[in-house]
C-alpha cells in the first residue's frame, strides 16, 4: 500500500493486486464493518427459528444452559441423573444462559440462542480485516474480499444454524491470531494470555491455543512476560480442571458419551497400531476433503491444483516474511489435534479456514510481484494481475451461487438442513412425533433416542441415546467402515437402569450410525422378554415409538 499523501503508480497498483483502489484505503474499516455486518444479517436471517436440537450436540449445549440459568449447574439434564457436563467447557452454555434467564420461552427463544453465533460471525469478519492487513500490509479491495471468503463460507453460515460453539470458538481463534502477531504491542501478553484461555474453555481443542501462545511468548518476549502470561491462562483455565475432576465418573455405559471424550489415536497406537494409522491416515483423507468441500473447489474441479499451489506458495511467503511464530504453531499442533480424534473432522477445520484462505491471497499476491519482475512483464501488467486473480474472484463467484441456494432454501421453508445439504426428510415428522409424546406419555416416563436432547427441549421427556459410541468404527478405514452401537443386550441391561419406558425411531440424515442403525434397533427389540408394541407412527412412516414395557393398550396412530 502506498503511503499517506503519495498517488499510486501503475506499478504499485500491480503489486496490490485486488487492493489499489485508493477509494477503499481511507475507509477501510468502514467497508469492514458494513460488508460484515451484511453477512451477518444474512446469516441471522436464514435461521432456522423453530428448529434446534437435530445436530444433538446442539441440543446438549442447550439443555446445560437451561439447567445454569435455572441454578441447577452445569448439567445434562435431559439425561436420567442429570450427570454433570465435564465434556465440554463451560463459556458457550454460560453465554447462551444469559439468554435463556432472559427468555426461558422454548421454542420462542431459538433465534435469540443461535444469534451469538450471528454476533460471533460478524467479530471473525472484523478481526479476519484486521489479520489479512497485519499479515499483507494491504487494505481496499483484497481485504474486503478476504473478509468475504471468510464471512460466507459454507462451515461459517451452515454452523452458525445450530446452536454449537464453533464460531464462538473461531471468534476467540482469530482474537489470539491478531494480538499474538509481531506488531500487536506489548499487551499482547495479558490480553492473549485471555483469548486463548477463552478458547479453551470454549472448546477443549483450544489447548492448541495455549501451547501456541506458550512457545510464542518464550519466543518473542522477556522471561517476566512468560511468567505473566503463564499465570494468566493456569488461573483462568484452572478452576475448570479442578471442578472437572471433582466431578465422579458415571456408572451407566451409555452415559460415557456424554461425560468424556473417546480414546484417541494414540491411545490406540498402543495396543492397536493398525487402527491408530487407519484413523490418523483417514482424517488426513477426510481433511482434505472438508477443504474441497468448504471452498466449494468440488464445484469447479479444475481449481483445486491451482488453489492448492497458491496456497503452498503464500504459506512458505507468509513463514519466510514475517514469521508468524503464533500463527504457525497454532495451525501445526491444531491440525494434529484433529486427525489424533477418532471422528471424521468436517467442521472442526473451520478454525483453519480463514488461515488458509490468508494463505491463498499471499500466494497469489507473491505470485503476482513475481511474475512482474520478469523481463518484459511491465507491459503486461494487469493481465498478469487479473489472470492471478481469477481464483479468488472464481471462489467468491461459487460462495456467491451457494449462498444464493442457501437463501433460497430457508425462504421456501425446505426441508432442514445439514450443513448446507437437503435432507431426505422434513420438520413436521419430528412436530407429529413430540406432539404424540407430549400427549401419551407421563413427565417421568424416560426415552431412549438419538436425539434426546431434542425431545427433552420439546416434550419435557428425559432420554438417552440407545448405543454405545464407537466412532473409532464409523470413518475408518475410509470407504470401508463398519459401525459398532454396541452389544444389543448390554444396550437393554442398560436402558433398564436409567428407566427407559419408549424407543423413538427417527430419521438418521447425516449421522455415520445410520448405516447400522436399523438393524440395530431391530436386534435390541428382538431381546426384550415381552415383545415391545409399536404404538405409534407418524404420517411420514419416517418415526416410531416402541413401548418397551407394553400393556393391552390399543396402539395410537
Amino acid at each position: 500500500m502506498t503511503s499517506a499523501g503519495r498517488s499510486p503508480t501503475s506499478s504499485t497498483i500491480y503489486r496490490e493486486g485486488l487492493g489499489g483502489l485508493r477509494s477503499f484505503r481511507a475507509s477501510g474499516w468502514l467497508w469492514a464493518v458494513l460488508v460484515a455486518g451484511a453477512i451477518s444479517v444474512t446469516t441471522f436471517v436464514t435461521m432456522q427459528g423453530d428448529i434446534l436440537g437435530l445436530f444433538h450436540d446442539d441440543g446438549v449445549y442447550a439443555v446445560t444452559a437451561q439447567s445454569i440459568a435455572a441454578g441447577t449447574g452445569y448439567r445434562i439434564i435431559s439425561v436420567p441423573g442429570a450427570p454433570a457436563q465435564t465434556k465440554y467447557p463451560v463459556l458457550y452454555p454460560f453465554l447462551l444462559s444469559w439468554i435463556w434467564s432472559e427468555s426461558p420461552a422454548f421454542p420462542a427463544n431459538i433465534l435469540l440462542l443461535k444469534s451469538v453465533n450471528a454476533f460471533s460471525a460478524f467479530a471473525v469478519m472484523l478481526l479476519s480485516y484486521s489479520l489479512f492487513r497485519r499479515h499483507t500490509g494491504r487494505s481496499g479491495v483484497s481485504a474486503l474480499a478476504y473478509v468475504f471468503l471468510v464471512g460466507t463460507n459454507l462451515m461459517m453460515i451452515s454452523c452458525a444454524d445450530f446452536a454449537l460453539s464453533d464460531n464462538l470458538f473461531e471468534m476467540f481463534v482469530m482474537a489470539a491470531l491478531v494480538l499474538h502477531d509481531r506488531g500487536a504491542g506489548d499487551r499482547s501478553s495479558w490480553s492473549g494470555a485471555v483469548m486463548v484461555s477463552l478458547g479453551f474453555l470454549t472448546r477443549v481443542s483450544g489447548a492448541s491455543l495455549i501451547v501456541a501462545g506458550l512457545v510464542w511468548v518464550v519466543v518473542e518476549g522477556t522471561r517476566r512476560r512468560a511468567i505473566v502470561y503463564a499465570a494468566i491462562v493456569s488461573g483462568l483455565t484452572l478452576p475448570w480442571f479442578v471442578w472437572r475432576a471433582g466431578v465422579p465418573e458415571a456408572t451407566n455405559p451409555l452415559l460415557a458419551y456424554y461425560t468424556g471424550y473417546e480414546p484417541s489415536a494414540l491411545t490406540f497406537a498402543r495396543v492397536q497400531p493398525r487402527q491408530a494409522w487407519q484413523i490418523v491416515s483417514g482424517n488426513v483423507r477426510y481433511m482434505l476433503a472438508s477443504f474441497d468441500v468448504s471452498l466449494l473447489l468440488y464445484m469447479l474441479p479444475v481449481l483445486r491444483w491451482l488453489v492448492g499451489a497458491l496456497v503452498l506458495l503464500g504459506a512458505c511467503a507468509l513463514i519466510r516474511r514475517r514469521r508468524p511464530v503464533f500463527l504457525v504453531l497454532f495451525f501445526a499442533v491444531y491440525t494434529g489435534a484433529v486427525i489424533n480424534y477418532p471422528f471424521a473432522p468436517g467442521r472442526y477445520i473451520m478454525p483453519l479456514l480463514p488461515i488458509v484462505i490468508l494463505a491463498l491471497f499471499v500466494g497469489v499476491f507473491a505470485a503476482q510481484a513475481r511474475l512482474l519482475t520478469l523481463r518484459g512483464a511491465r507491459a503486461a501488467g494487469p493481465l498478469i494481475v487479473g489472470i492471478l486473480a481469477l481464483p479468488v474472484a472464481l471462489l467468491m463467484t461459487l460462495n456467491l451461487l451457494w449462498l444464493r441456494s442457501y437463501n433460497r432454501q430457508s425462504s421456501n421453508h425446505d426441508p432442514v438442513r445439514g450443513f448446507g445439504v437437503r435432507l431426505t426428510y422434513g420438520w413436521s415428522g419430528f412436530t407429529e412425533t413430540f406432539e404424540w409424546v407430549r400427549n401419551h406419555t407421563n413427565v417421568g416416563d424416560v426415552l431412549a433416542t438419538p436425539y434426546d436432547p431434542m425431545y427433552y427441549l420439546y416434550t419435557g421427556r428425559k432420554g438417552v441415546r440407545p448405543w454405545l459410541h464407537h466412532p473409532e468404527t464409523y470413518f475408518y478405514p475410509v470407504g470401508r467402515a463398519v459401525p459398532n452401537l454396541g452389544d444389543p443386550v448390554e444396550i437393554r441391561d442398560a436402558l433398564n437402569d436409567l428407566g427407559v419406558r419408549y424407543l423413538v425411531i427417527d430419521p438418521l440424515d447425516g449421522y455415520a450410525e445410520s448405516v447400522a442403525a436399523p438393524k440395530f434397533f431391530d436386534r435390541l427389540l428382538a431381546t426384550y422378554p415381552s415383545k415391545p408394541r409399536l404404538v405409534f407412527t407418524s404420517h411420514d412412516l419416517a418415526h416410531r415409538i416402541y413401548d418397551l414395557r407394553p400393556s393391552p393398550a390399543p396402539a395410537v396412530r
